[in-house]
């Protein structure tokens, strides 16, 4: 699913770019509220729960400055950023950003089976993951048609990158010691913070500081979904 996302999400940037401007921002509210969400309902307090294990509040800190660097190489196409006039000398920068960003949030989805009730906080944070894919597919099917690749290439780094988590999760799933379930979480936690903080702070029409009511809207509803997805 996290494969058919990235594909999915690049399939409608090539074939509608112009989606772009009318409602990737409105993905992008749903996606970052939803983030933000299922990390402070699910994904903080388990890597908190764990008992005779360190605190994983450096983990989070760590994760969270990691992604800083990540996107010294992504340029933040991971929240839906495209900087189509730099060219083919992006690309590989990107790819090499989003794919070490890809290869961290997902490295939780197999050993988070350590943790009690795991079917539920499982499937939020696999839900969570396939939302942000779908934009981050999106911007970097278009920055790359842009930079002039053919549509072959853009297809092979497309399926590149959506390959990124889910090997995460395998080579997590061999070499992690539950022990450190915590860190790992945290280390996701942190860059997921950042990830989500970022997209709804970068929402603001013209910097003006102000949200429109639709793109409100939008983030009212990832966190009413979370709520649901929780609760009921």
């Amino acid at each position: 699913m996290l494969i058919g996302a990235v594909l999915f999400g690049g399939a409608v940037g090539l074939r509608f770019p112009e989606l772009r401007g009318r409602y990737l921002h409105l993905v992008l509210s749903f996606s970052g509220a939803y983030l933000l969400s299922i990390t402070a309902l699910h994904l903080i307090p388990e890597a908190f729960s764990y008992h005779n294990t360190g605190s994983p509040g450096l983990a989070i800190l760590v994760g969270f400055f990691l992604q800083v660097l990540f996107e010294q190489f992504s340029k933040g196409v991971e929240h839906g950023h495209m900087h189509v006039h730099e060219g083919q000398q992006l690309a590989l920068p990107v790819l090499i950003g989003l794919s070490l960003h890809a290869f961290l949030e997902g490295s939780p989805l197999s050993i988070i089976n350590e943790i009690q009730h795991v079917g539920h906080e499982h499937n939020q944070l696999l839900t969570g993951l396939i939302l942000h894919k779908i934009p981050a597919g999106f911007a970097l099917s278009v920055l790359l048609a842009h930079a002039g690749y053919k549509r072959l290439t853009i297809w092979l780094l497309l399926a590149l990158f959506a390959c990124m988590s889910p090997l995460g999760a395998v080579v997590a799933a061999q070499i992690i010691d539950p022990a450190y379930v915590p860190y790992v979480l945290g280390l996701v936690i942190g860059s997921l913070l950042h990830v989500s903080t970022t997209i709804l702070f970068e929402l603001d029409d013209e910097d003006q500081h102000r949200l429109t009511w639709v793109k409100t809207a939008a983030i009212a509803v990832g966190i009413i979904v979370s709520l649901i997805t929780t609760y009921l």
